[in-house]
């Protein structure tokens, strides 16, 4: 199920930043938002937060960027 972050500013910059790592702002972050956008995400690793698909690397990575979406997403503008 989708994630919400609208309330927090912070994090909907950092997904306007995951989006746009990969040079394409077109709603889907292909870079790894839990690897610090460092490692190229995969599609069965999605995660969609507040209509921006996150593409993260692997099961593991979705895991713990889910258990704590909007303070994950805080490390990447910080």
């Amino acid at each position: 199920s989708p994630v919400s972050v609208a309330s927090n500013p912070t994090a909907i910059e950092a997904l306007k930043t995951a989006d746009a790592a990969d040079g394409t702002e077109d709603g889907i972050a292909h870079k790894c938002a839990g690897c610090a956008l460092g490692m190229d995400g995969k599609a069965e690793h999605a995660l969609n937060v507040d209509g921006t698909t996150l593409h993260l690397c692997s099961a593991m990575c979705k895991e713990y960027f889910s258990k704590d979406v909007e303070g994950n997403l805080a490390t990447l503008v910080n």
